[in-house]
């Protein structure tokens, strides 16, 4: 008898946020200098601003049914933290901004407390 082997990758949108969270954060510890901007930061960026609009899209819809009960207080209460976060990789990608690379961590940190509280 022959043997076969079958390889699949079981994925969640909260596991493509944490591996394009990690992803940005392994290449701004390791290819950025603080003054040449690698394409690599660059796309590392992007894949986050990706994975947070999947995790926030999945998170309105888990929420829906909630929704009606809470009002939107449920749903401002991830929505500043992103909003918060966008800003901060917009000026990154924008501008290539020092500042707001080092204010992304405390905005990722604010909206995943925001989506622990969720919980």
């Amino acid at each position: 008898g022959g043997s076969a082997e079958i390889r699949f990758k079981v994925t969640s949108v909260v596991a493509d946020y944490a591996a394009a969270m990690d992803k940005f954060c392994d290449t701004l510890a390791w290819s950025w200098d603080g003054s040449s901007w690698p394409e690599e930061l660059n796309d590392a960026t992007v894949n986050l601003v990706v994975g947070i609009d999947d995790l926030m899209n999945g998170l309105n819809a888990m929420m829906t049914p909630f929704a009606a009960m809470m009002g939107g207080s449920i749903r401002s209460l991830v929505e500043s933290p992103r909003r918060q976060l966008e800003h901060q990789l917009a000026k990154v990608l924008d501008h290539h901004d020092g500042t707001a690379v080092g204010q992304t961590h405390s905005a990722l940190r604010d909206l995943l407390s925001q989506v622990g509280a969720l919980e």
